[in-house]
């Protein structure tokens, strides 16, 4: 019998894809947080009864089922919000009962279950953007994302920076067709309305940003960034240092040492390394500076945070906070120390080097 040959899949991305994906794994975080935090207040209150618990885990499938039937079923990008969403919290109460279904007692109180957790979601994180790094789109996805924005109006009104960045789009198609031309003549025709004025969030975001962006340009506030990463090469030294001495048999090598013991000794000592690095190279370049104590964040929320979570539980939630916090001040200030670089005017050469150059091409 001849092989069915399989139908040829294309993936064509999303325009919104980050704001669909960033909307799910909020609601995660947000559902296991939560959750955590009511089980504790109830005393770990069980639904059932006679010999019957109805984990929350099967609650979390129902609405990840919700979810697939609303995208599966129903057209407009409204409904693709409230899917990931409703998504998110489905795939928070999945994932928390981890604990459960990778021991053999059914323990959800298992220790390394948030640790694992917490790797999963920033394998998703990775994932996510991933997808929505690519910024250029190819003329498929264009077009694509373009007349979605057409079909939109059917369900919504649109607004006048939407149907923009549809016509953006379609500029960025290379040659010259049929279709392209009757998709920029029907967003011709379509009715906008202005944008709406930004909410409470939205206000309060951009408020948080213009404070921030004011405060970063103190001198002051970025010596007392430094001084912050040299004091937690100093915290990660004095933490290895504390794990060495709590065993006085301890060795790499010894195959009773505990993994994460050994974990949080080399993603400290990393960190650190990388640390004394950036403060070294701030002599002669703040942004080779910046670019090693970013990179030191990134080896503490990538390694160090797993074994936190690890030992602390939730608790390490207030360092990963304060982790990406420094994060974000470290991409602002690399992106402005580039920015003013770019914009700085080229040095002349000195005399002697002038010199030297009109001697050669002489």
């Amino acid at each position: 019998m001849p092989a069915v040959p399989l139908p040829h899949v294309r993936l064509v991305r999303s325009i919104d894809a980050g704001g669909y994906l960033e909307s799910f794994l909020v609601a995660t975080v947000a559902s296991i947080l939560g959750l955590r935090l009511y089980l504790h207040l109830a005393n770990y209150p069980q639904v059932g009864g006679h010999g019957l618990h109805i984990a929350h885990m099967l609650w979390g499938g129902l609405l990840m089922m919700v979810a697939l039937v609303l995208v599966l079923a129903f057209l407009g990008r409204k409904i693709q919000r409230i899917a990931a969403i409703v998504g998110g919290i489905g795939f928070g109460l999945f994932i928390d009962e981890l604990g459960k279904f990778i021991t053999s007692d059914n323990d959800y109180f298992y220790q390394p279950t948030i640790a694992i957790i917490y790797v999963i979601l920033v394998l998703l994180f990775m994932a996510f953007r991933a997808i929505e790094r690519e910024q250029t789109m190819s003329d498929v996805e264009s077009l694509a994302n373009a007349l979605d924005m057409i079909k939109e109006t059917l369900f919504d009104r649109v607004q006048t920076d939407q149907r923009d960045r549809a016509l953006k789009l379609l500029q960025q198609v290379r040659g010259d067709s049929r279709l392209t031309g009757a998709i920029n003549q029907a967003l011709q025709l379509v009715e906008c309305v202005p944008p709406a004025p930004p909410g409470v969030l939205a206000r309060t975001t951009a408020r948080l940003r213009a404070i921030y962006r004011q405060v970063i340009e103190y001198r002051w506030f970025r010596r007392l960034i430094v001084g912050l990463f040299v004091l937690q090469a100093i915290g990660f030294v004095a933490t290895a240092i504390a794990t060495v001495l709590a065993d006085p048999n301890f060795t790499i090598r010894d195959p009773n040492i505990d993994i994460h013991d050994a974990g949080d000794l080399f993603g400290s000592t990393l960190a650190s390394i990388m640390t004394v690095i950036g403060a070294v190279r701030l002599r002669w370049s703040r942004i080779e500076a910046y670019t090693w104590f970013r990179r030191c964040q990134l080896v503490s929320i990538f390694i160090v945070q797993v074994f936190a979570f690890y030992t602390e539980q939730l608790a390490a939630l207030s360092w990963l906070a304060l982790d990406v916090l420094l994060l974000m001040m470290l991409d602002y200030m690399i992106r402005e120390e580039r920015e003013a670089e770019a914009a700085a005017p080229a040095r002349e050469p000195e005399p002697a080097q002038a010199t030297a150059q009109a001697a050669t091409s002489g």
